[in-house]
C-alpha cells in the first residue's frame, strides 16, 4: 500500500510540473508583452526574441533547480517512464483548454497536441535509456556534453513534429528547416510581422518553450538519480 501511494504522489507531482510550468510561462509571457507595450515595440522582431528569452531562461533556471530538490521517489518510482509522465501532463496543458475554450471536437486538439509530445516523449525516453549509465561516470563532462547535443535532437524533432501537423505546407518555412527548434524558441531570424520565422515562432513557439523547460526538468531529474545512485554504491 505504501508502494502504491508513492507512486501515486510521484504521478501526480510529474503530471503538474509542465501545468506548473505552464501557468509561469502564461504569467512570465503578460508581463513581458505588457512591458513590450509600454514601450511600443510589441510586435518587432527584437521583441520575439526577446519574449522567448525571458520567458524560458528563468523558468529553465528554476526548473532544474526544482527537479535536484524533488523526493528521489518521483524518479525512482517510474525510472525511464519519467518522460512519459511529464510528456503526458505537458499535453494535458495544450488538450484541455483547447476544449474548454474553443470547442473544436477532441480529435482536432489531440492531433494538433500528441505528435510533438509524444515524439518528445519517446525521445528522451531514449535519451536517457542511452546517456543516463554515463552521466556520472569518469567522463562525465563529455557524457554530458553528448546529453545536451542529444537533448537538442530531440527537441528539434518534436518541433519538426510539431510543425508538420501545425502549419500547412505553404507556411512551413522549409528554408531552414534545421533551424525550427530554435527559430520557434526565440524568433531566431526574424525580420517582420510576415516573416516566415515569425510565423513559426507564433505557431509552435510557447510549445516549444514548455518542452525546453520540460527537458531540462527531466534532465536534472536523472542527473540526481544518477548521482545519488552512485553515492549510494560508493558508501557500500
Amino acid at each position: 500500500m505504501s508502494s502504491l501511494w508513492i507512486q501515486r504522489n510521484a504521478a501526480l507531482r510529474l503530471l503538474a510540473v509542465p501545468v506548473l510550468v505552464a501557468l509561469g510561462q502564461l504569467a512570465l509571457t503578460a508581463g513581458v508583452m505588457t512591458v513590450l507595450s509600454t514601450l511600443e515595440i510589441a510586435g518587432t522582431a527584437q521583441a520575439t526574441v526577446a519574449t522567448g528569452v525571458v520567458v524560458a531562461v528563468p523558468l529553465a533556471v528554476l526548473t532544474w533547480v526544482l527537479s535536484r530538490r524533488m523526493d528521489a521517489r518521483a524518479a525512482e518510482s517510474f525510472g525511464w517512464l519519467v518522460p512519459s509522465a511529464v510528456a503526458l501532463g505537458a499535453s494535458a496543458v495544450w488538450v484541455i483548454p483547447d476544449l474548454i475554450l474553443s470547442r473544436r471536437p477532441y480529435t482536432d486538439a489531440l492531433l494538433d497536441t500528441l505528435p510533438a509530445t509524444a515524439a518528445w516523449g519517446f525521445g528522451m525516453v531514449v535519451l536517457l535509456r542511452a546517456a543516463a549509465p554515463h552521466v556520472s561516470g569518469p567522463h562525465s563532462v563529455r557524457h554530458r556534453a553528448a546529453t545536451a547535443a542529444g537533448a537538442f535532437l530531440v527537441l528539434e524533432l518534436s518541433t519538426a513534429v510539431d510543425v508538420l501537423t501545425s502549419l500547412s505546407a505553404q507556411q512551413a518555412p522549409h528554408g531552414f528547416a534545421l533551424l525550427w527548434y530554435p527559430s520557434a524558441l526565440s524568433g531566431l531570424g526574424a525580420g517582420g510581422p510576415l516573416d516566415p520565422a515569425v510565423t513559426l515562432h507564433n505557431a509552435v513557439g510557447a510549445k516549444a518553450v514548455l518542452l525546453t523547460i520540460c527537458t531540462v526538468f527531466v534532465l536534472g531529474l536523472a542527473t540526481a538519480r544518477a548521482r545519488r545512485s552512485e553515492a549510494a554504491a560508493t558508501a557500500r
